[in-house]
Formats: C-alpha cells, structure tokens, sequence
C-alpha cells in the first residue's frame, strides 16, 4: 500500500505493519471454517441464530464441551466430555459424537 501510493516508510508505519502482521499470524486457521465464515446469512437482519453463529467463531463454546468446568482457554490436556478425545477451541463443530444442536450448546439454561 505504501508504495502504491509512494509513502516513504517511517518508523512507525513499519512497527504498525509488523503489528498488523502478527494479528493476522496469531489468527487460529480454523476460524475460517466456522459457520460465521462460510455462511453469510447471519448478517441479515433479524436473523435469529446470529448469536449461535458469532459465539461458536468468538469461543467455540468449547467450555460447554470441556472436562474442565467453567469459562476458560482451551489447553492441550482439554478432554471433550461428548467423545472423550482432545477438545480445541472449535471441536464442537466437528465432534462425531455430538447429537445434540450448537443451539442447544449456546443456550444458558441449559448449564445453569
């Protein structure tokens, strides 16, 4: 972009580049897959599932689903309590066991 519109690199453009660089390698690649990012229909209005779509991308509901009680990052030791296996951030999506709806995941009252 700089040399599109012939800046000159300063100090601080070059640290925001960096920045900007790092935001987007820390970015989990798996992200991409979630319903948010391959369904655009929650971004019209009223849509009454938008809640379910932009919390699983956010957080994966993955404290729903994990061994270890209560709101927390996932760990290497995380253990899905639907299938026993490993449990990342977004294994709610693709857990072979899971029978019941992510709605069902994102509603409160049902961890109450």
């Amino acid at each position: 972009m700089m040399a599109t519109h012939s800046l000159v690199p300063t100090p601080q453009s070059i640290r925001f580049l960096e920045y900007r660089r790092q935001k987007a390698t820390d970015i989990n690649h798996r992200l991409l897959s979630t319903p948010a990012m391959t369904n655009s229909e929650w971004k019209e209005a009223n849509y009454h599932l938008r809640h379910l779509y932009t919390r699983v991308a956010a957080h994966g509901l993955h404290h729903r689903i994990c061994l270890t009680k209560g709101y927390h990052s996932p760990t290497d030791g995380c253990q899905c309590t639907i299938c026993g296996g490993p449990c990342d951030t977004y294994h709610i999506i693709e857990c072979k066991e899971r029978t019941l709806t992510l709605s069902h995941y994102a509603n409160d009252a049902n961890f109450t």
